[in-house]
């Protein structure tokens, strides 16, 4: 065998490796991704993940009290809406995260404060574990297209939170 097909053949072994582990990657992030959902139909107490300010004042009325603040990562003013068991975080105007704690929080497929685990993973399948180093635990179902996510909180394998997150990266 001469250097030179020597040299084409440790690149014709390089390029198979790569693109077996180009493919077992790409099989991965497509797993990660199963359990996602889809944002137009996602919505906690008839608040979905584009929902405006303006949409969040027609449907839930004036807050409680309302807390100015400034989002460092997207270098813009924010704010956070105050209600009843809820607390909705504002970018510009956008939603950038919801938490729901109390006994009016609902999903718009029927999920609600103090149902089982057992009942999320039915209506919603079997989501995604807590990220490591987690407090609590919990399950995230992306929404598809977008870097976000409906996260429920068990508390004693019941739902002690529902909530919206963007993740910023």
């Amino acid at each position: 065998m001469t250097m030179r097909n020597l040299t084409e053949y440790r690149f014709a072994v390089l390029f198979v490796v790569l693109a077996c582990f180009i493919g077992i990657v790409q099989v991965e992030a497509e797993d990660k991704r199963k359990y996602s959902i889809d944002p137009a139909t996602t919505a906690v107490n008839g608040i979905k993940i584009a929902t405006t300010e303006r949409d969040i004042l027609k449907l839930l009325g004036k807050p409680k009290s309302v807390e100015s603040s400034y989002s460092h990562v997207e270098n813009k003013p924010s704010k956070y809406f105050y209600y009843d068991g809820m607390k909705i975080y504002l970018i510009e105007g956008n939603i950038y995260g919801l938490s729901c704690t109390g006994n009016r929080c609902k999903t718009d497929r029927g999920v609600k404060f103090g149902d089982s685990k057992a009942r999320v993973v039915e209506i919603y399948g079997p989501g995604n574990p807590p990220y490591s180093g987690a407090t609590s635990d919990s399950l995230s179902y992306p929404l598809k297209g977008i870097d976000s996510y409906l996260i429920f909180v068990f508390k004693d394998d019941k739902v002690a939170e529902i909530k919206f997150f963007v993740d910023y990266t």
